[in-house]
């Protein structure tokens, strides 16, 4: 096999930093392929680094597993990387010149591609890939240029077509973007007044366009129903509301309520609010079109939700706001709650604000400085989705943007052999990037801009624990959560098997990662500034299950979990790692935690390890309470009434089988959980941590005594302080 252009090689391995995945059947081919990654890394990486290979049952014992996709062969690569270089070992996309290679080109149409010595030409990426189905060849590469706004839908059951790889042409100068948007001329945009006051505003008429009012979307209740968005060179702008978003470096969410609202006692649809800004929104409420929605924290400050507004009152006690009553908040609200006003005229009067009237499809846009910059690239989410895929096998998406969607921006179901490697997937309206199948590589990536969760990556089969494979490695995730601010995690992960290793998230309102599964390893990951705005809540976060066990999360570090926005709920804290509700069987080790409310929270489960930590300068380091000795007693009983649903634990476990193969040979422990004091914390090992209360004297290391924790047949031990870290971290 020949090998081109060795610098192209190690830049290739440097941008992706990924897993091997190999496209041709042979096993010579696939060694060839490591030993020209560890060539050209000599050239490229300090010296220390090193590769190890050997075959599946020799006992080697190493970090990952990668799985020759052909013949269906596994090997285990051991990886050494220097602190400089997150990087693993390796993936070879266009590092080999594969002798069945057909090359194909997709460029809009007008517009001549580069290296169009190709004969396979095409202006739509769905009748390439189409085409490339029916080639007999071992890898089919599509070269795309430009900007490309027809929906891809890709459905086959099919394995035995090409290798695909869907990648930017690498002769272009510009990324080609796949994009569920409309895009903006500046020159649509015409000066208008605007009810604020504020100067510079302006206004386009989208129906003008040729746009519609099914393109608009709706806002909806408890969650608007895939609404039109507004981005300006590529960030989401912010739809019209009050009070507005502070201009701080945070971008601090800003409230109404607290103090200033009272619940009306057995009045579910009305409440009192003492605060003169209800008067602007009453005005809002008399515009024609008016469609006035409160998004807020209407209970506790862990589930938010939309309710519309239909009137709103003066009193002698305040102002009465009125709801419609189908709209109501998941959990009835209560006085001292939050919330602000949005998707009003009467509220834009800040820059990088929109307003959308869907009476008759203008755009309301206040630009900095009023004034729009005529090479700005103006886009509006039309499309719910741009790339549907299902049941697909052997693709590879490489270095593409992809998004400016309504919905979920890229939707992969019944996946095998799934690559995205070196995109921007940004500014979904929904999820950026769902993924769940098998052998599903999310690798190298940058994700933001997401209205609901940024990542979801599940497979595999809990209750045979079949693994599914799937990798989320080296991603940048950030500003996701934007639309739903709860429960929409930067990672959320549901599944067996799954690695999800050295992302960096940050900017998560509520959860940074969040899911559940069995046999799932977490390592190396950064999460910074997450469960900002929530109570009760971690920036990890799983719970309430007793038979999803086997999950080690190593190696991460969290800080500034915390919050930084004025918060409703006065109780609970803001948790770095939270295995809530009884969540058992889980190891946590040699992670970093530092600047948070609480690093640690074991909130009642039973054989969880927390060992080799460092704890630094936090509230406090580890919460842990015997819930199930007191008010969560019912669930942990085995006569629990299934009624209760996830809150009956005996459910879930007589769902996996668990006293049969394969639960009771994986986690034999749990064979005889209901002979063995069930709802006491037993078995869990608090040990060999190290912790630095340099900042705040007065916090606890952990809040439970040692007679506390030995009553509870747990161990807890050979933890020490030791500030001389402070220097290493």
């Amino acid at each position: 096999m020949h090998f081109t252009n060795t610098r192209k090689i190690s830049e290739r391995i440097m941008q992706v930093g990924a897993r091997l995945s190999n496209h041709d059947n042979s096993m010579e081919l696939w060694h060839c392929c490591l030993s020209s990654v560890c060539e050209s890394l000599q050239n490229i990486v300090d010296e220390g680094t090193h590769l190890v290979v050997c075959p599946v049952g020799s006992g080697f014992e190493a970090s990952h597993r990668c799985r020759h996709i052909a013949t269906n062969k596994e090997c285990w690569v051991e990886y050494v990387v220097p602190f400089k270089m997150a990087l693993l070992i390796a993936f070879c996309l266009q590092a080999l010149a594969l002798a069945r290679t057909n090359t194909f080109y997709v460029v809009p149409k007008g517009r001549h591609a580069f290296n169009n010595e190709g004969k396979f030409m095409f202006t739509d990426l769905q009748s390439a890939i189409q085409q490339a189905y029916k080639m007999d060849s071992s890898t089919v590469v599509i070269n795309v240029q430009g900007v490309h706004t027809t929906p891809l839908q890709l459905d086959s059951t099919s394995t035995s077509h090409p290798h695909i790889i869907i990648q930017s042409d690498p002769a272009s100068k510009e990324r080609a973007t796949l994009s569920g948007g409309v895009t903006i001329p500046a020159s649509a945009f015409k000066p208008t007044a605007l009810p604020s006051g504020k100067q510079g505003g302006l206004v386009a008429d989208l129906f003008a366009l040729g746009l519609n009012a099914s393109d608009l979307g709706t806002m909806g209740n408890p969650m608007p129903h895939s609404p039109m968005h507004l981005y300006v060179d590529n960030e989401p702008m912010v739809l019209a509301r009050d009070p507005n978003i502070a201009n701080d470096k945070l971008k601090t969410w800003m409230w109404a309520g607290y103090e200033d609202m009272m619940a009306i006692k057995d009045n579910t649809t009305s409440f009192i609010l003492k605060d003169n800004r209800a008067a602007l929104w009453a005005k809002a409420l008399q515009t024609p079109s008016s469609d006035v929605w409160l998004h807020g924290y209407w209970k506790y400050d862990w589930r938010d939700t939309y309710v519309k507004i239909i009137s709103i009152t003066n009193s002698s006690n305040g102002y009465i706001v009125t709801r419609d009553v189908n709209t109501p908040p998941q959990y009835p609200w209560v006085s001292g709650c939050r919330f602000y006003a949005v998707n009003s005229l009467h509220f834009l009067d800040t820059e990088g604000e929109y307003y959308i009237d869907r009476s008759n499809g203008m755009l309301y846009y206040l630009p900095p400085d009023g004034v729009l910059n005529p090479s700005s690239k103006i886009v509006v989410s039309v499309q719910e989705t741009i790339i549907t895929s299902t049941n697909q096998a052997n693709m590879t998406y490489s270095n593409l943007d992809i998004g400016f969607t309504r919905g979920t921006a890229f939707s992969i179901t019944g996946a095998n052999n799934i690559t995205i490697v070196g995109c921007s997937v940004m500014n979904g309206g929904g999820v950026c990037l769902s993924a769940h199948g098998s052998n599903v590589n999310i690798l190298n990536n940058t994700v933001h801009g997401c209205g609901n969760a940024a990542i979801d990556v599940g497979g595999g089969d809990r209750q045979s624990l079949t693994s599914a494979n799937n990798t989320a490695f080296g991603n940048t995730v950030y500003d996701f959560s934007r639309l739903c601010r709860t429960y929409n995690p930067g990672i959320g992960f549901d599944g067996v098997g799954l690695y999800v290793g050295y992302n960096n998230i940050s900017d998560g309102p509520h959860t940074c990662i969040l899911g559940g599964g069995n046999n799932n390893l977490f390592e190396y990951n950064t999460i910074t500034h997450c469960s900002y705005e929530c109570t009760d809540t971690g920036a990890f976060y799983t719970g309430r299950s007793w038979s999803q066990r086997g999950n080690v999360a190593r190696f991460n570090t969290f800080d500034t979990i915390r919050a930084t926005e004025r918060l409703a709920q006065k109780s609970c804290s803001q948790n770095a790692f939270y295995l809530d509700d009884e969540m058992s069987g889980w190891e946590f080790y040699g992670n970093i935690i530092k600047n948070s409310t609480t690093g640690v929270l074991l909130g009642g489960g039973r054989h969880n390890k927390v060992h080799g930590n460092v704890f630094i300068n936090n509230d406090a380091d580890i919460h842990f309470d015997n819930r199930g000795m007191n008010w969560q007693a019912a669930s942990c009983k085995k006569d629990c009434n299934a009624s209760m649903g996830t809150s009956c634990f005996r459910v879930d476990l007589e769902a996996m089988n668990y006293t049969n193969p394969p639960y009771s040979v994986a986690y034999p422990e749990i064979v005889s959980i209901y002979d063995y004091y069930p709802c006491v914390p037993v078995g869990n090992v608090i040990m060999d941590n190290k912790y630095c209360h340099q900042s705040n004297p007065k916090a606890l290391f952990i809040d439970a005594t040692p007679t506390q924790v030995n009553s509870w047949l747990s161990v807890m031990s050979d933890n020490l302080e030791d500030c001389s870290m402070l220097v290493q971290n």
